[in-house]
């Protein structure tokens, strides 16, 4: 059990981890700013993320969480109000989306921990899983350094 929720854990976190980039913008970035800021900011969310406490039951799973979709949320709002190049909104917008569905999954995660329900965390691990790496494969086809490797 301990395994499967660390495991959980860690895979929201990366899923979330390999898109969030940038601080913000009303000008249009080039492409090489868009990944400088972006592996910034995922070098940032990791640093923040492997600070949370390992988790050993459903409590330390809730409150680790709530930890991580916070810090999740920061990025994905610094990077929702990035101006990306013009040719690349359509990547954007998809890597976007695929976050927007991440951050839900850890409402469902959190609210399976409080109710202690294992069967459905695993559910959201399977599914959560496969949009993580949808994910990474965008960011690493984009051309991030940082966002988008195992090790971000």
């Amino acid at each position: 059990m301990k395994r499967m929720m660390q495991s959980l854990l860690v895979a929201m976190s990366l899923g979330l981890l390999i898109v969030f980039a940038g601080c913000g913008s009303s000008d249009r970035l080039t492409k090489a700013e868009m990944i400088e800021k972006g592996d910034k900011i995922c070098t940032t969310y990791k640093e923040k993320t492997d600070k949370i406490e390992p988790v050993e039951n459903f409590q330390d799973l809730e409150k680790s969480t709530k930890q991580v979709k916070q810090n999740a949320q920061e990025a994905f709002d610094d990077f929702s109000a990035l101006n990306p190049p013009k040719d690349d909104e359509g990547k954007i917008d998809e890597f976007l989306s695929i976050k927007e569905d991440l951050l839900g999954q850890m409402d469902e995660v959190i609210k399976a921990a409080a109710d202690e329900d294992a069967a459905k965390m695993q559910k959201i691990v399977q599914e959560g899983t496969k949009k993580g790496e949808k994910s990474k494969e965008i960011a690493s086809e984009y051309g991030f350094k940082v966002c988008g490797t195992e090790d971000a």
